[in-house]
């Protein structure tokens, strides 16, 4: 029973709670993560597998790098900021929840200093 608890574990560890830190750190969704590793791993092997998700990340930002200035020539960048606005990525929301979280705190341990 506790063998099956472990690799259970692992497989959450390994294959959800890590993609999500590292993709909250580098921009990227965890499903992307796990695509690059597959991805680069299955071509280059375990230097992929090392290589493959800093490597994507750069791919991802030249690709949204290049798709601000389309959408910018064009006279689109409406697009953009309503993408970004339905689309914001969970580490954007949890950021915004803990600056409104910390407004709170801090408005609530002012108003207990005044009085």
């Amino acid at each position: 029973v506790f063998i099956i608890f472990i690799i259970i574990l692992q497989q959450i560890d390994g294959n959800v709670i890590g993609p999500k830190i590292l993709g909250d750190k580098i921009g990227v969704s965890s499903f992307w993560i796990l695509f690059a590793i597959l991805f680069f791993g299955s071509y280059w092997g375990v230097i992929g597998m090392i290589v493959g998700v800093p490597l994507f990340g750069v791919i991802y930002d030249l690709a949204k790098r290049i798709i601000r200035f389309g959408l910018n020539k064009h006279g689109r960048e409406d697009m953009m900021e309503e993408y970004i606005r339905e689309f914001e990525t969970g580490s954007e929301k949890d950021k915004d929840e803990e600056k409104k979280k910390k407004n709170r705190f801090t408005g609530f341990l002012k108003k207990k200093g005044a009085n």
